[in-house]
């Protein structure tokens, strides 16, 4: 996923939940520039593994690894 773009123009709506675009969305683009809420392309992705626009090959980064508990 190439990476947040809350400071870019919004697309008119998320292709994947079909929600109007909104600030603060936490919006993501893909390498083939297409950009969707970042919690639904990341839903997808785990799923798919392409984008839902074009269907190119898309690559997930690793979650972050967890937390450790400080005793």
């Amino acid at each position: 996923v190439a990476g947040d773009v809350d400071d870019q123009p919004l697309p008119e709506y998320c292709a994947i939940c079909l929600d109007h675009g909104t600030a603060g969305a936490g919006w993501k683009e893909t390498p083939c520039v297409h950009r969707f809420h970042g919690e639904c392309l990341e839903r997808w992705l785990r799923v798919h593994g392409t984008c839902p626009m074009c269907r190119r090959p898309v690559t997930v980064p690793p979650p972050p690894p967890a937390e450790e508990e400080e005793d």
